[in-house]
């Protein structure tokens, strides 16, 4: 079956979709880090970024793995996923000359839970650029870095595009960086709620979704942009279109050492362009179909404080969890 257009906002799968080489400019290493699995996808010519439709920059995927169930998965998936942060942040040698003032942004909407996940995050950021201006003494003794944060919300909430109040309050503000956090959309289901990426190229809001926006990215900010997202949604049209595809090549394993004339008529129907169908029947009428958890209140808060503790770690020295709950008062 020709394969229709896949929707996900992932750097790994679309280079499992079209298999970019090194020639075209793109790299990709793995490793793993007490137990949890990470994936660096780099994007370093014109080829490559054209091909994935993924600006140049870095890609960093970190498999969560069973953090929601598992206490020692998570302690270890939160230092992972902190440590790529700053990296990305930092850079490689961090000092005090190196850490910047930092604008957190939680991207999505409050009253849908599947796109919720940047304001939830954004609500439990240890914000410090208010004390570092009003109370510089009580600054200095917490040993802090400056940090504020905000959540837009979204157009049909506000009337306002997400980047534009974002660009108005850096210009503003003046942060030196800004990190933005949105639900994102994957192409399998077992990467729900259990994957998060971190890119250095900014962010599309909406993009997974077919609602894309307003850019927001070094280019359109002025300064570092880094992007942290969740895939909390599957687009059902590649969901569909992905599990015939997967059942049909079983069955033809299955079939290859048995009746050729079976095998010619499903490879026949292999060819056919099913992608209309599928999105006729799926997404009638323009409307949009997608595909969460059932439990995704609960995986929402999951994901949400796994993230900000690993932000809140990043931005401030590696403090430990118990420190930033008593600091946020939780």
């Amino acid at each position: 079956m020709k394969r229709t257009a896949m929707r996900t906002d992932l750097a790994v799968e679309i280079q499992e979709l079209h298999k970019v080489e090194e020639k075209d400019g793109f790299s990709e290493e793995e490793y793993s880090a007490k137990g949890i699995s990470v994936s660096r996808v780099k994007i370093t010519g014109e080829q490559a970024a054209l091909k994935l439709s993924k600006p140049i920059g870095e890609y960093v995927t970190v498999d969560l793995g069973e953090s929601f169930s598992d206490e020692e998965t998570h302690q270890n998936a939160v230092e992972v996923t902190s440590s790529e942060i700053s990296r990305l942040l930092y850079g490689e040698k961090k000092t005090e000359e190196t850490v910047p003032d930092v604008l957190v942004v939680g991207l999505g909407n409050r009253q849908m839970t599947s796109d919720a996940v940047g304001p939830v995050t954004v609500d439990r950021i240890l914000v410090t650029r208010h004390i570092k201006n009003n109370m510089p003494q009580l600054y200095e003794q917490l040993g802090l870095n400056p940090v504020s944060a905000m959540s837009p919300g979204v157009l049909g909430q506000t009337g306002i595009e997400a980047f534009e109040m974002v660009k108005s309050v850096c210009d503003a503000v003046k942060p030196s960086a800004v990190i933005v956090i949105d639900a994102l959309a994957s192409r399998k289901m077992n990467r729900l709620c259990r994957t998060v990426q971190i890119s250095n190229t900014g962010i599309s809001p909406g993009s997974g979704v077919g609602n894309r926006r307003s850019e927001i990215s070094r280019e359109t900010l002025g300064v570092p942009v880094i992007s942290i997202g969740i895939p909390m949604v599957v687009d059902a049209v590649t969901l569909t279109t992905d599990t015939i595809e997967m059942a049909l090549e079983k069955i033809k394993k299955e079939l290859s050492a048995g009746n050729p004339e079976i095998v010619s008529a499903f490879s026949a129907f292999e060819e056919y362009d099913g992608g209309d169908i599928i999105r006729n029947t799926l997404s009638p009428f323009d409307m949009n179909l997608v595909v969460t958890p059932k439990d995704i209140d609960r995986l929402t808060e999951k994901c949400a404080g796994l993230l900000a503790i690993a932000l809140n770690k990043a931005l401030h020295g590696g403090l430990e969890e118990e420190e930033i709950a008593a600091l946020l008062g939780l």
